[in-house]
């Protein structure tokens, strides 16, 4: 963040609502000079409220490293796997690209789910059964869409060509969100208005935790109890029962009219095929069941050149070859665990466990217990690794596409920036060896949630936007776009200002000369 003149926080009470007032921070989107001023009302001496007010309070006074750890101990998780340090960073962070941020309020409770709907605007939901549209540049509000009745689990979005909706002619962009009260909503994103309501059918939407579009066949699925298949237009298509009964937690496509649904502790593979009875309508085929793991499959991930990933609940990363469907490369991004800790009842039962897989095509990178893995797939070894990189489980692991950091986000209420060092970075073009090692370096340190991180969403040049428990949703920006943004919008206001009463000065001249 930018900081003028710090002044002291200031806490003000009544016997009916309690005010948090922050003064002297200057964050994107504030107007004037750069004040700020953050409310939290109705909070009623609420734990969460006292954990903003500190925590806003160390970020404008460049905390100390004791600080550091004191916040992450009153945020993160008591109940930590063992006793270790986690890589700390001083208070002066010259690479870190953010620094300012950007409060969104206006949930009510867990904020899950966060979905990019275009260049500009993105989409959150959680456990208040809403979603709300936002503007990133500005922090609009833009909609609020309101229709489910229990906690969104699951969320995408869906490009039709036009025409393809009979319910809106014109809509090219849908945005589509199941919930745990059995129903699959499509909305308008322009106007936040549902545009059909997908009901419970003989039990088919119980549980559906994971949403897949097929844009190139102009379809997509929702998994749960049952694994569906849709048209465009939210015209149910086929439903096949799940294998042995487990629920469908993650869906990827592999390659042409494929797709790998995880279920427990297997891996099963469906084809797009044409029904018998309706040779116009495509229909769920299962083709394979794959059962390597050891324990439940928690990740799954698409890679280019016929590959596909596969992260399990006791570490281990699997790489699959999508042209013969079998096992390519079996890898343990775990470390060894004492056995005292696996009979501890008191820690984590898959305290390296994989929550998330992402890549650049290049590298993949896995969210690895409380730690962070980086796995190369030219020289198919494990280059990097950060075990302690936060207090608490880390649940995603971003690549950020302008400045290519990686970013962590953790249950113990922190975003970390990386930097990952190739040996090979700064030489020619060459076949990596296994002797080269890399390193991951902590480069930056975001303080921002007062609760668990749930998700990350890279929007490039506007910044970076997180969520967490705390019902919050945080844009981070870098300081010097975010304020040439606001100087231009100041300017273009005062020009249209100006415009309005010139226009005003030469309406009352004529009225005058009449």
């Amino acid at each position: 963040m930018e900081s003028g003149n710090r002044s002291p926080l200031r806490l003000h009470e009544s016997p009916l609502k309690m005010a948090v007032v922050v003064e002297g921070v200057s964050v994107a989107g504030a107007a004037g000079a750069g004040r700020f001023r953050l409310k939290r009302r109705n909070f009623r001496g609420k734990e969460s409220s006292l954990r903003l007010l500190l925590l806003l309070d160390l970020a404008e006074r460049a905390p100390s490293r004791s600080l550091r750890r004191m916040w992450s101990w009153l945020v993160g998780k008591r109940d930590a796997v063992e006793s270790k340090e986690v890589l700390e960073i001083g208070d002066v962070q010259p690479s870190n690209p953010f620094t300012e941020l950007q409060v969104l309020a206006g949930h009510t409770d867990i904020v899950r789910l966060l979905v990019r709907l275009d260049d500009y605007r993105f989409a959150s939901a959680g456990d208040d059964c809403r979603v709300i549209i936002w503007n990133v540049k500005s922090g609009e509000k833009m909609h609020v869409c309101q229709g489910h009745s229990r906690p969104i689990t699951a969320m995408t979005v869906l490009s039709t060509a036009v025409g393809d909706l009979e319910i809106h002619k014109l809509q090219s962009t849908v945005l589509l969100t199941a919930s745990s009260d059995k129903t699959i909503i499509m909305w308008d994103i322009n106007t936040g208005q549902p545009l059909k309501i997908l009901a419970n059918s003989e039990g088919s939407l119980i549980s559906v935790k994971c949403l897949l579009v097929l844009r190139e066949e102009a379809l997509w699925l929702s998994g749960g109890k049952y694994l569906l298949l849709w048209s465009q237009d939210g015209t149910l298509l086929s439903k096949v029962a799940t294998h042995r009964q487990e629920e469908v937690s993650s869906l990827i496509r592999i390659k042409d009219s494929l797709v790998a649904a995880a279920m427990g502790k297997c891996l099963v593979l469906y084809g797009l095929e044409y029904g018998k009875e309706t040779p116009r309508q495509r229909q769920l085929q299962q083709l394979k069941a794959l059962t390597v793991h050891a324990e439940h499959v928690h990740s799954l991930l698409s890679l280019q050149g016929g590959w596909f990933a596969s992260g399990s609940l006791d570490g281990e990363l699997i790489l699959w070859n999508s042209g013969n469907l079998a096992e390519h490369r079996k890898v343990a991004l775990h470390a060894p665990i004492s056995p005292q800790l696996q009979k501890s009842h008191c820690s984590q039962a898959y305290p390296c466990s994989i929550a998330h897989l992402s890549t650049d095509s290049q590298c993949v990178f896995a969210a690895v217990g409380s730690g962070i893995c980086v796995y190369d797939l030219t020289s198919q070894r494990l280059v990097a690794c950060q075990r302690n990189a936060h207090n608490s489980q880390v649940l995603q692991v971003v690549k950020l596409q302008e400045s290519g950091l990686l970013v962590s986000c953790s249950e113990d209420g922190t975003t970390r920036i990386w930097k990952l060092h190739s040996p090979a970075a700064a030489q020619l073009p060459r076949r990596r060896t296994a002797s080269e090692r890399w390193s991951l370096g902590l480069v930056g340190d975001l303080i921002g949630h007062s609760g668990a991180l749930q998700m990350l969403l890279d929007f490039e040049k506007h910044g970076l936007a997180s969520c967490s428990t705390d019902q919050l949703i945080i844009v981070w920006k870098e300081g010097e776009r975010a304020s040439l943004y606001r100087n231009s919008l100041a300017r273009n206001l005062n020009r249209h200002y100006q415009q309005t009463c010139k226009s005003e000065t030469t309406s009352f001249d004529d009225q005058n000369i009449i």
